[in-house]
Protein backbone atom coordinates (compact mmCIF):
# COMPACT_ATOMS: atom_id res chain seq x y z
CA UNK A 1 0.00 0.00 0.00
CA UNK A 2 1.51 3.61 -1.04
CA UNK A 3 0.41 4.92 1.90
CA UNK A 4 1.64 2.77 4.66
CA UNK A 5 5.06 1.08 4.73
CA UNK A 6 8.64 3.22 4.31
CA UNK A 7 8.69 2.24 0.09
CA UNK A 8 5.50 3.64 -0.39
CA UNK A 9 6.45 6.53 1.18
CA UNK A 10 9.11 7.14 -0.98
CA UNK A 11 7.19 6.41 -3.36
CA UNK A 12 4.17 9.70 -2.64
CA UNK A 13 7.14 11.53 -1.45
CA UNK A 14 8.42 11.46 -5.55
CA UNK A 15 4.93 12.07 -6.91
CA UNK A 16 4.39 15.06 -4.64
CA UNK A 17 7.77 16.52 -5.93
CA UNK A 18 6.13 17.22 -9.20
CA UNK A 19 2.35 18.38 -7.66
CA UNK A 20 1.99 20.83 -10.06
CA UNK A 21 -0.38 22.43 -6.99
CA UNK A 22 1.19 21.65 -3.88
CA UNK A 23 -0.94 24.47 -2.40
CA UNK A 24 -4.49 22.43 -3.57
CA UNK A 25 -3.52 19.22 -1.68
CA UNK A 26 -1.13 16.39 -1.89
CA UNK A 27 -1.16 13.45 -3.88
CA UNK A 28 -1.88 10.11 -2.42
CA UNK A 29 -2.87 8.05 -4.77
CA UNK A 30 -3.21 7.61 -8.75
CA UNK A 31 -5.95 6.42 -11.27
CA UNK A 32 -6.70 2.54 -11.69
CA UNK A 33 -3.94 2.25 -14.32
CA UNK A 34 -0.90 4.44 -12.38
CA UNK A 35 -0.39 6.42 -14.67
CA UNK A 36 -1.86 9.39 -13.62
CA UNK A 37 -1.07 11.00 -9.91
CA UNK A 38 -4.41 12.82 -9.10
CA UNK A 39 -5.55 14.77 -5.69
CA UNK A 40 -8.95 13.70 -4.30
CA UNK A 41 -12.02 14.15 -6.72
CA UNK A 42 -9.78 14.72 -9.56
CA UNK A 43 -9.89 12.84 -12.30
CA UNK A 44 -7.83 11.61 -15.61
CA UNK A 45 -8.59 12.48 -19.19
CA UNK A 46 -6.30 10.54 -21.72
CA UNK A 47 -5.11 10.82 -25.32
CA UNK A 48 -3.06 8.77 -27.49
CA UNK A 49 -1.03 9.77 -30.36
CA UNK A 50 -0.18 6.83 -32.48
CA UNK A 51 3.67 7.13 -33.30
CA UNK A 52 3.59 4.29 -35.95
CA UNK A 53 1.44 7.30 -38.35
CA UNK A 54 4.58 9.19 -38.27
CA UNK A 55 7.23 7.01 -39.50
CA UNK A 56 8.37 8.52 -43.10
CA UNK A 57 11.04 6.10 -44.58
CA UNK A 58 13.50 5.57 -41.78
CA UNK A 59 12.91 9.11 -40.08
CA UNK A 60 10.44 10.70 -38.05
CA UNK A 61 7.75 13.73 -39.68
CA UNK A 62 8.76 15.94 -36.74
CA UNK A 63 6.15 18.75 -38.21
CA UNK A 64 3.39 16.15 -38.94
CA UNK A 65 4.02 15.17 -34.83
CA UNK A 66 4.12 18.94 -33.48
CA UNK A 67 0.70 19.17 -35.91
CA UNK A 68 -0.86 16.25 -33.85
CA UNK A 69 0.26 16.77 -30.50
CA UNK A 70 -1.12 20.66 -30.37
CA UNK A 71 -5.00 19.37 -31.86
CA UNK A 72 -4.62 16.91 -29.38
CA UNK A 73 -4.44 19.27 -26.76
CA UNK A 74 -7.00 21.39 -28.07
CA UNK A 75 -9.21 18.09 -27.93
CA UNK A 76 -8.62 17.09 -24.48
CA UNK A 77 -9.17 20.82 -22.71
CA UNK A 78 -12.62 21.18 -24.98
CA UNK A 79 -13.35 17.29 -23.18
CA UNK A 80 -12.40 19.15 -19.59
CA UNK A 81 -15.27 21.86 -20.58
CA UNK A 82 -17.96 19.90 -22.35
CA UNK A 83 -17.97 16.59 -19.94
CA UNK A 84 -20.48 16.30 -17.10
CA UNK A 85 -19.50 15.52 -13.93
CA UNK A 86 -20.88 13.56 -11.15
CA UNK A 87 -20.23 15.39 -8.43
CA UNK A 88 -20.02 18.75 -8.04
CA UNK A 89 -16.91 18.22 -6.00
CA UNK A 90 -15.35 16.33 -9.10
CA UNK A 91 -16.60 19.07 -11.06
CA UNK A 92 -14.99 21.99 -8.99
CA UNK A 93 -11.28 19.89 -9.33
CA UNK A 94 -11.46 18.65 -12.57
CA UNK A 95 -12.22 22.51 -14.35
CA UNK A 96 -10.35 24.28 -11.76
CA UNK A 97 -6.68 22.47 -12.69
CA UNK A 98 -7.53 21.30 -16.14
CA UNK A 99 -5.21 18.15 -15.89
CA UNK A 100 -5.21 16.43 -19.29
CA UNK A 101 -2.48 13.55 -20.01
CA UNK A 102 -1.72 13.50 -23.74
CA UNK A 103 0.49 10.14 -24.51
CA UNK A 104 1.98 7.35 -27.19
CA UNK A 105 1.11 4.03 -28.12
CA UNK A 106 2.57 2.28 -30.97
CA UNK A 107 6.14 2.82 -29.87
CA UNK A 108 7.23 -0.48 -30.60
CA UNK A 109 5.67 -0.10 -33.95
CA UNK A 110 7.53 3.00 -34.66
CA UNK A 111 11.00 1.23 -33.47
CA UNK A 112 10.01 -1.83 -35.76
CA UNK A 113 9.48 0.19 -38.83
CA UNK A 114 13.06 2.20 -38.14
CA UNK A 115 14.72 -0.67 -37.50
CA UNK A 116 15.67 0.27 -34.26
CA UNK A 117 16.15 -2.64 -31.76
CA UNK A 118 13.81 -1.97 -28.83
CA UNK A 119 16.59 -2.26 -26.09
CA UNK A 120 19.14 -0.43 -28.00
CA UNK A 121 20.90 3.07 -26.77
CA UNK A 122 19.51 4.48 -30.20
CA UNK A 123 15.88 3.46 -29.28
CA UNK A 124 16.28 4.76 -25.63
CA UNK A 125 17.81 7.99 -26.53
CA UNK A 126 14.79 8.01 -29.58
CA UNK A 127 12.00 7.53 -26.75
CA UNK A 128 13.61 10.33 -24.80
CA UNK A 129 13.57 12.68 -27.92
CA UNK A 130 10.16 11.67 -28.87
CA UNK A 131 8.80 11.96 -25.34
CA UNK A 132 10.68 15.42 -24.86
CA UNK A 133 9.03 16.73 -28.09
CA UNK A 134 6.04 16.61 -27.34
CA UNK A 135 5.81 17.40 -23.64
CA UNK A 136 7.03 20.89 -25.03
CA UNK A 137 4.67 21.39 -27.55
CA UNK A 138 1.89 19.77 -25.79
CA UNK A 139 2.93 22.75 -23.30
CA UNK A 140 3.14 25.69 -26.43
CA UNK A 141 -0.82 24.28 -27.06
CA UNK A 142 -1.71 25.26 -23.32
CA UNK A 143 -0.05 28.42 -23.54
CA UNK A 144 -1.87 29.51 -26.60
CA UNK A 145 -4.97 28.53 -24.98
CA UNK A 146 -4.34 29.88 -22.02
CA UNK A 147 -4.34 33.33 -24.13
CA UNK A 148 -7.89 32.34 -25.16
CA UNK A 149 -9.13 31.04 -22.51
CA UNK A 150 -7.42 32.06 -19.36
CA UNK A 151 -5.09 29.75 -16.86
CA UNK A 152 -6.31 27.44 -14.65
CA UNK A 153 -7.80 28.16 -11.75
CA UNK A 154 -5.36 27.45 -9.20
CA UNK A 155 -2.15 28.31 -11.68
CA UNK A 156 -1.06 30.93 -8.42
CA UNK A 157 0.91 29.19 -6.47
CA UNK A 158 1.63 26.36 -8.85
CA UNK A 159 4.97 25.05 -9.60
CA UNK A 160 4.11 27.49 -12.80
CA UNK A 161 4.14 30.21 -11.11
CA UNK A 162 6.94 32.83 -10.95
CA UNK A 163 9.46 29.59 -10.95
CA UNK A 164 11.66 28.53 -14.03
CA UNK A 165 10.16 25.20 -13.77
CA UNK A 166 10.35 23.77 -17.06
CA UNK A 167 13.85 25.04 -17.62
CA UNK A 168 15.12 23.62 -14.31
CA UNK A 169 13.07 20.19 -15.14
CA UNK A 170 15.02 19.99 -18.36
CA UNK A 171 18.50 21.76 -18.39
CA UNK A 172 21.37 19.53 -19.19
CA UNK A 173 19.35 16.66 -19.91
CA UNK A 174 17.54 17.40 -23.76
CA UNK A 175 17.67 15.22 -26.23
CA UNK A 176 18.55 17.50 -28.51
CA UNK A 177 15.78 18.27 -30.23
CA UNK A 178 14.46 20.80 -27.91
CA UNK A 179 17.13 23.54 -26.39
CA UNK A 180 17.84 24.73 -22.73
CA UNK A 181 17.24 27.74 -24.17
CA UNK A 182 13.47 26.81 -25.74
CA UNK A 183 12.36 25.45 -22.47
CA UNK A 184 13.34 28.92 -21.05
CA UNK A 185 11.80 30.88 -23.17
CA UNK A 186 8.08 28.84 -22.85
CA UNK A 187 8.96 29.52 -18.70
CA UNK A 188 8.84 33.27 -19.76
CA UNK A 189 5.91 33.02 -21.61
CA UNK A 190 3.84 30.99 -18.73
CA UNK A 191 4.41 34.02 -16.92
CA UNK A 192 3.59 36.30 -19.65
CA UNK A 193 0.14 34.78 -20.82
CA UNK A 194 0.12 32.14 -18.43
CA UNK A 195 -0.50 28.13 -18.63
CA UNK A 196 -4.10 26.56 -19.50
CA UNK A 197 -3.44 22.90 -18.36
CA UNK A 198 -1.94 22.27 -14.49
CA UNK A 199 -0.43 19.00 -16.12
CA UNK A 200 0.09 18.03 -20.21
CA UNK A 201 1.02 14.42 -20.73
CA UNK A 202 1.17 11.39 -19.53
CA UNK A 203 1.50 7.65 -20.94
CA UNK A 204 -1.34 4.99 -20.64
CA UNK A 205 -1.01 1.34 -21.25
CA UNK A 206 -3.60 1.35 -24.13
CA UNK A 207 -5.14 -1.90 -24.09
CA UNK A 208 -7.71 -1.28 -25.88
CA UNK A 209 -7.76 1.49 -27.93
CA UNK A 210 -4.26 0.00 -29.57
CA UNK A 211 -5.94 -3.11 -30.54
CA UNK A 212 -8.48 -0.98 -32.15
CA UNK A 213 -5.84 1.04 -33.78
CA UNK A 214 -3.83 -1.98 -34.63
CA UNK A 215 -1.03 -0.54 -32.89
CA UNK A 216 1.08 -1.94 -29.82
CA UNK A 217 0.45 -1.14 -26.60
CA UNK A 218 1.32 1.87 -24.92
CA UNK A 219 5.39 2.25 -25.10
CA UNK A 220 5.76 -1.65 -24.21
CA UNK A 221 7.06 -4.35 -26.32
CA UNK A 222 4.81 -6.38 -28.46
CA UNK A 223 4.15 -9.48 -26.61
CA UNK A 224 3.87 -11.69 -29.49
CA UNK A 225 4.17 -10.88 -32.99
CA UNK A 226 1.21 -14.03 -33.54
CA UNK A 227 -1.29 -14.90 -31.46
CA UNK A 228 -4.97 -16.48 -30.83
CA UNK A 229 -7.52 -14.02 -28.81
CA UNK A 230 -10.59 -15.50 -27.26
CA UNK A 231 -13.18 -12.67 -27.49
CA UNK A 232 -17.32 -12.57 -26.27
CA UNK A 233 -18.44 -16.03 -26.70
CA UNK A 234 -15.20 -17.61 -26.88
CA UNK A 235 -14.70 -17.10 -30.71
CA UNK A 236 -11.55 -17.19 -31.40
CA UNK A 237 -9.31 -14.20 -33.59
CA UNK A 238 -6.28 -14.72 -34.87
CA UNK A 239 -4.18 -11.43 -34.26
CA UNK A 240 -1.31 -10.57 -36.54
CA UNK A 241 1.11 -7.93 -36.36
CA UNK A 242 0.98 -5.56 -39.27
CA UNK A 243 4.07 -4.47 -39.66
CA UNK A 244 5.34 -8.59 -39.29
CA UNK A 245 3.64 -9.23 -42.01
CA UNK A 246 4.38 -6.89 -44.59
CA UNK A 247 7.86 -7.47 -43.75
CA UNK A 248 7.23 -11.32 -44.28
CA UNK A 249 5.28 -10.81 -47.39
CA UNK A 250 8.18 -8.84 -48.69
CA UNK A 251 10.92 -11.00 -48.14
Amino acid sequence: AWSTGEPGIIFIDKMNADNPTPLIGQIESTNPCGEVPLLSYEACNLGSINLSRFVDGNTINWDKLAEVTRLAIHFLDNVITINNYPLPKIAEMVTSNRKIGLGVMGWADMLMMMEIPYNSEEGTKLASQVMEFIDYHSKVKSIELATKRGSFNNFKGSIYDNQNWLYNKYKGKSAGLITDDMWADLDRQIKEKGLRNSTTTCIAPTGTISMIASASGGVEPLFGLVFLRLIMDKTPMLEVNPIFKDYMVKH
